[in-house]
């Protein structure tokens, strides 16, 4: 399951900023022991906004014709996604922005490239995917403009050098000019997030994608959270976690017939295995030793034992040689459901039983008797 969230954010345009988190599919347990979490985000990058901002702008100060243009700047935040430049006129054509961690004829190694096309406007930016940079660090944009449409419009800059953090190279070899600088610009796009979990018995290391847990048996609600630093995007999503533990049981059932357990019904004595799932899903398997017991059962009008109506509906009368008989009457899977002293001729109600077959023990001074009635 995920949960996600959109809005926008205003730079120079608006961009739509979205964050997704996904806690895994919720779980059942039915073994001991830890288990391993899963959960994944998806954090959009932030829309570029503009880092360093060299805007002062009050002359031509190079052509792409003079070759090696490029600018140095001191990096100010972790990530880089794209640099930009300032025309003294409109211009059109082709723009390539590259970022090295040092002039290419001083063995700079190439983090970065772009190209974009320029149409009728005084300034050019080109975007590529983040690069990590660090912080108070040199690094170098080289401006170059494509053979096929090339950029006639000069490169605007400033000679009052207000930006402290580099200088600008021109010319053939990168030639130096300590005391000017282009109008240019550097854009930073913060991607990634800080993710959190959160919820009973987590182990160390929890903040991770695939913590460790190993939660007692119950019901555990586990929340992982994604917070986008760039966005302010916050969402959570949920994996529920449910342990039991499966069971072992026996039981012994002694039946006056057929025996039903769970909608089966058993004609004949043996050992039966039932699985059964606990609430929490986990199996118990139950083992039955079932005792059909038949022997024993007269007919009820044997023994001198007279019963009527059988079939009966609701009720019947019971007529035995001794004066008065300790009556037991039981369900067809051997269950007592009434004791009483009973006097030979009284009737007996089963109106609050439901249909089947009972048996009726009859327990005199002379014997024990058991009898099959039919409720219809």
């Amino acid at each position: 399951m995920f949960v996600l969230c959109i809005f926008t954010i205003q730079i120079s345009h608006h961009v739509l900023a979205q964050c997704t988190a996904n806690a895994g599919s919720d779980t059942t347990l039915c073994q001991t022991g830890s288990i391993t979490l899963s959960g994944s985000f998806t954090a959009s990058p932030s829309a570029p906004s503009i880092d360093i901002d060299q805007s002062q702008n009050n002359t031509c100060m190079a052509n792409f014709s003079q070759g090696d243009l490029a600018q140095q700047f001191t990096a100010t935040t972790n990530t880089i996604c794209g640099a930009g430049i300032t025309f003294s006129d409109v211009a059109n054509g082709s723009l390539t922005i590259s970022l090295y961690t040092n002039l290419p004829n001083a063995g700079g190694t190439q983090l970065a490239t772009a190209t974009a096309t320029v149409s009728n406007s005084n300034v050019g930016d080109v975007y590529w995917p983040a690069v990590t940079i660090t912080p108070g660090t040199f690094y170098y944009l080289v401006f170059t403009t494509g053979p096929s449409s090339p950029i006639s419009t000069c490169v605007a800059g400033s000679t009052v050098n207000p930006y402290a953090g580099g200088m600008l190279y021109a010319n053939a070899g990168f030639s130096p000019f300590t005391t000017f600088d282009y109008t240019f610009r550097t854009y930073t796009c913060v991607a990634g997030a800080n993710l959190t979990w959160t919820g009973p018995n987590i182990v160390s290391g929890a903040n991770t994608v695939n913590p460790v847990v190993n939660p007692p048996n119950g019901i555990h609600t586990y929340t992982f959270t994604v917070v986008d630093p760039s966005t302010n995007c916050t969402q959570s999503d949920q994996v529920v976690v449910s342990r039991g533990q499966g069971t072992y049981s026996q039981q012994t059932v002694n039946s006056f017939g057929p025996y039903t357990w769970n909608g089966y019904t058993y004609t004949e004595s043996g050992q039966y295995v039932q699985v059964l799932q606990s609430s929490l899903g986990c199996d118990s398997t139950v083992s039955t030793v079932l005792n059909i017991v038949f022997a024993g059962i007269d007919d009820a009008t044997t023994n001198n034992t007279i019963i009527y109506p059988n079939p009966t509906e609701n009720w019947f009368t019971l007529e035995f040689d001794s004066p008065s008989a300790q009556i037991e009457i039981l369900d067809a899977q051997g269950k007592i459901l009434q004791i009483r002293q009973h006097i030979s001729g009284e009737t007996i109600y089963l109106e609050n039983e439901q249909s089947g077959i009972y048996f009726i023990r009859v327990i005199s001074e002379n014997a024990t008797t058991v009898h099959r009635v039919v409720k219809q």
